[in-house]
């Protein structure tokens, strides 16, 4: 883990994007790649992330969103904690 580094919004980079799909399928057998095909990576989606040389190794992302109340105000999801399997006890 040379270069590591924090990115977020990174849904136009081919290259994080399609990392962050193949770690969300080996942690969790997640098709993330499909939900982006269908749409769901809006601007309400909001991904941080660390990247160690291009490839995504662990994940956070915040959503938008409103209440399902009659107040229908505005709310900030905290989802998806991934970490790759490969850090596992080395970060402390």
């Amino acid at each position: 883990m040379n270069g590591v580094e924090l990115v977020k919004n990174y849904g136009e980079n081919d290259l994080l994007r399609n990392s962050f799909f193949d770690l969300a399928n080996r942690v969790f057998g997640l098709p993330f790649q499909k939900y982006y095909e269908a749409g769901s990576w809006g601007e309400e989606y909001m991904p941080f992330s660390l990247a160690d040389e291009g490839k995504i190794i662990a994940n956070v992302f915040f959503f938008l969103s409103r209440t399902a109340s009659q107040k229908n105000e505005p709310i900030i999801l905290l989802r998806c904690f991934l970490t790759d399997f490969c850090l596992t006890g080395k970060i402390k």
